[in-house]
């Protein structure tokens, strides 16, 4: 039998089957334990899925067990710790049937209970499915089971501690099992029936009855594996390989050592002479087999097999499909972070050892590595210049023609090769240094955490989850000063915080650029405060890959950090900051005592109206806009306009209004592009044709000198430029005039004689006493009740704490103003409430009338 025919083979198989993986998703769902997410299930999700979506699972325990039936695209990603159990003997932990493209990726499974009889993960009739980086372990049957599937990817993950086989693939054609560390199990790979499987680069130890077993199978390879370490129960014949007499497998070279048989002193049973000559028989040198560190130390034989070499070269070179969106980004920054997962937890060998350990040593190493891969991939080998002979018989003449046309040919090849080097992009570079990075350096985490308690500020110290990369450290600031208050919740939510930093290139120096943290489901931005990486230069001594000319010639390159000047400054400035609200801490405490007086004087002023003493029957097609504006920036305050506010809508909700249906905006939010959105889209949105609007507004009125017209003054107004700033009421009234609504109310306690009280006026310019252009209500639908004429002020019953009209106003809501069948109508009401006030401002020497424009045509305008 051919022994190494199939290993050349090999990486070109993988990297068919790795184009296959699914790439493309068309939205993210997330799933989070704790119900921030879109679920809180993952079963929920994945029923909720359509083909092509992401489910992305957060750190967590989810205690259910999962079903993927006849679903095609989807990806279950796991975003850290997120561990699937189940308790129930009858489970599987994750079953996965009639499906295509699917992605298992970074999840933990685990039976809890030890009487199951079924797999952690269990594939039927399945295609296109990939398992990797995933720890499966526990007492189901099998970690991985698989039967009647095809293009199968089973890579990079931690089989361990099943009363089974770690996996087992029965009647499964043309797939990969690979990079996966299998150990603790009964078996450690089982093969029945299976055609076109590729086993290699696997590390399997500490199995109790064997390691490989192949039955009744057809074009199998097993390559690169290290097998060691296990023993031949269950009456098997051998603890290494059991191949069976009707299997046809070929075999490269795998490390076998160390395999416990009693029965033969071979740890191979029915393989041939031949392929055991080619096996590599010395201890692979783990770093601690029974503690389960399954890692080689430095100078071991078998550098380069096992499972901690599955970030295989060829393997992290392939370069996925990325939009042009990414293609911009990887232009113009790197992103170290947990969501770069390009490389899986492990580093090849090649990169780790024979740098001591050093964190941008090995990125730069691997990526080096990478990148040479890349450029073979992306312009085909670097032509060689011929080598001719003349031949014994071959005239002089016809020799120096061919050398011509060979040489010409070489110039032509060697030209279009060195044109494709020109154009090798920066994006596909940056893409390999990325990865490169993230594989050295593991996901970045949040190590402790600090506070200035004077400034504010929070700080995190950000390491290196790799075990080479110990060296790298770096320590952010939030931009965001956190209140002292809140500094004890935050700092445990900080711990716990997900980091992301982003660098730029130049030439051969790294540079931080940004950097946010994930802190509870917020993102905050942050900056270095002290460079704590290494700035030596840690790999070779050539930078070309980094310079683009000749990125192809010498695929060398050196990394070093650097600190960014600017966001030094960025820093001072943040410490500034910090500096001057410490000092406006006294100011900030003497602030909260103003505003305690104030709400004890608000309270002091409670009103008989505040509290409306009856509940109508809630109706949904009815809408509210309730504006209060008594503090202005730059103008005097409105007295009361909040708490006139405030009663109206406590009234609008007991006469039905739903809570949902009333827009509230009250002092500085009250802005003339909120009260514009109000009234153009919030409402225009919502009101139906069945609906009752009813519109109030408590604040400043003001008149234009220049146009005689009355203007609602909102928080950012100016009575030197009303038409700028400002909200005419003629256009308030068109807008509600234009609902598609069947009644609209309106309220307006201000006063637009610009002489005081609820008005405000230009500087210099005088009242406009009877010239004020309140605009016109045609009979309809819409009525408007104001609390004075154009040139009157409205004022205020001040042992209420309310303005005039809208205290009386809501009394007569309240009951008062009812007519003789018990009804408040708006006619009605204006009846109670128009003498009350004129009462009401006679007792101040000064006169308020109110005014009801509009009538309406329904005669029984009822209000309750």
């Amino acid at each position: 039998m051919p022994t190494c025919r199939r290993l050349v083979a090999c990486a070109s198989i993988s990297a068919v089957l790795l184009a296959a993986a699914p790439l493309l998703r068309a939205k993210d769902i997330s799933v989070r334990a704790d119900g921030t997410g879109d679920f809180k299930s993952i079963q929920a999700a994945i029923d909720a899925a359509e083909e092509g979506d992401a489910i992305r699972i957060a750190s967590g325990t989810y205690a259910e067990h999962i079903s993927i039936n006849g679903k095609n695209g989807l990806s279950l990603i796991g975003e850290g710790s997120a561990s699937i159990e189940t308790d129930d003997p009858t489970a599987t932990v994750l079953a996965v049937e009639n499906a295509k493209k699917l992605l298992l990726q970074g999840l933990r499974g685990v039976h809890t209970s030890p009487g199951c009889s079924n797999p952690v993960v269990d594939i039927k009739t399945s295609e296109d499915v990939t398992v990797e980086d995933c720890d499966l372990n526990g007492s189901g049957t099998e970690g991985i089971s698989a039967e009647s599937s095809t293009n199968l990817h089973i890579r990079g993950n931690h089989v361990h501690h099943c009363t089974g086989s770690g996996i087992s693939l029965s009647q499964v054609n043309t797939s990969e099992v690979s990079g996966n560390l299998i150990e603790s199990n009964p078996v450690g790979i089982a093969l029945a029936s299976v055609s076109g499987v590729d086993v290699a680069s696997n590390t399997v130890a500490l199995n109790a009855s064997g390691g490989i077993e192949i039955n009744a199978s057809r074009s199998v390879s097993v390559t690169g594996n290290i097998i060691a370490f296990n023993a031949a129960g269950g009456g098997r014949s051998a603890a290494g390989v059991i191949e069976g007499p009707d299997s046809e497998v070929e075999y490269g070279a795998n490390c076998v050592y160390g395999n416990k048989n009693s029965e033969s002193p071979s740890d191979f049973n029915g393989v041939s002479e031949a392929a055991m000559s080619i096996q590599v028989q010395s201890d692979p040198n783990f770093a601690d087999a029974q503690s389960g560190d399954f890692t080689l130390k430095p100078g071991s034989p078998c550098r380069g097999m096992g499972h901690a070499s599955l970030l295989s070269l060829d393997r992290l070179a392939q370069l996925p499909q990325l939009s042009a969106e990414e293609q911009t980004r990887l232009s113009g920054s790197l992103s170290w972070d947990k969501s770069r997962r390009q490389a899986s937890r492990q580093l090849p060998h090649a990169a780790t050892g024979e740098m001591g350990g050093q964190g941008f040593g090995n990125a730069a190493l691997l990526a080096r590595q990478l990148i040479r891969i890349d450029i073979k991939n992306y312009a085909g080998d670097k032509p060689e210049p011929p080598t001719l002979i003349q031949g014994k018989y071959e005239r002089t003449v016809d020799f120096e023609a061919r050398v011509a046309k060979e040489k010409e040919s070489y110039r032509l090849a060697a030209r279009e090769y060195s044109t494709k080097i020109e154009n090798y992009p920066a994006w596909r570079r940056n893409f390999f240094l990325e990865t490169a990075l993230n594989a050295a350096f593991g996901p970045p985490k949040v190590a402790n955490t600090s506070y200035d308690p004077d400034g504010q500020i929070f700080s995190a110290e950000i390491v290196s989850q790799s075990p080479w990369a110990k060296d790298v450290k770096e320590t952010l600031a939030l931009r965001e000063l956190i209140a002292n208050d809140q500094a004890p919740e935050f700092d445990e939510a900080l711990r716990q915080a997900e980091p992301s930093l982003r660098f730029t290139l130049s030439g051969p120096a790294l540079s931080l650029a940004s950097a946010e943290l994930l802190v509870g489901g917020t993102v905050y931005a942050a900056l270095a405060t002290g460079v704590q990486f290494s700035s030596k230069p840690l790999s070779a001594d050539i930078a070309d890959l980094l310079q683009g000319e000749h990125a192809g010639k010498t695929p060398e390159l050196t990394i070093h950090y650097t600190r960014s000047p600017e966001l030094e400054k960025e820093y001072q400035k943040l410490k500034e900051l910090s500096r001057k609200k410490a000092q406006r801490s006294e100011l900030d405490a003497l602030k909260k005592q103003i505003a305690a007086l104030e709400a004890g004087e608000q309270a002091l002023r409670a009103s008989d109206v505040d509290k409306p003493e009856y509940k109508l029957p809630e109706n949904p097609a009815n809408f509210a806009v309730v504006v209060g504006i008594e503090k202005y920036p730059n103008l005097p305050a409105a007295q009361y306009a909040s708490r006139d506010a405030d009663a109206v809508r406590a009234h609008l909700k007991a006469l039905g209004y739903p809570v949902r249906n009333i827009m509230f905006i009250a002092n500085s939010e009250a802005t003339r592009a909120t009260l514009a959105k109000a009234l153009n889209s919030w409402l225009v949105n919502r009101v139906k044709e069945d609906s009752t609007v009813f519109f109030y507004y408590s604040g400043h009125g003001a008149p234009d000198p220049q146009s005689n017209s009355a203007y609602l003054v909102p928080a950012d107004g100016d009575p030197e430029a009303l038409p700028d700033t400002a909200y005419p009421v003629h256009q308030l009234y068109s807008k509600l005039q234009e609902l598609k609504a069947q009644r609209v109310i309106v309220a307006l306690d201000a006063c637009f004689s610009g002489a005081g009280g609820r008005s405000v006026l230009a500087k210099d310019a005088r009242p406009l006493v009877n010239k004020i252009d309140m605009g016109e209500l045609q009979p309809g639908k819409i009525v408007a009740l104001s609390a004075a004429k154009a040139e009157q002020i409205s004022g205020a019953v001040e042992e209420q704490g309310h303005g005039a009209f809208t205290y009386y106003f809501l009394k007569g809501l309240s009951g008062d103003a009812a007519d003789k069948d018990g009804a408040v109508t708006v006619q009605s009401l204006y009846e109670y409430l128009s003498p009350k006030v004129q009462d009401a401002a006679r007792l101040h020497n000064r006169d308020q009338n109110p005014v009801m424009q509009g009538a309406p045509a329904d005669a029984a305008f009822r209000l309750r």
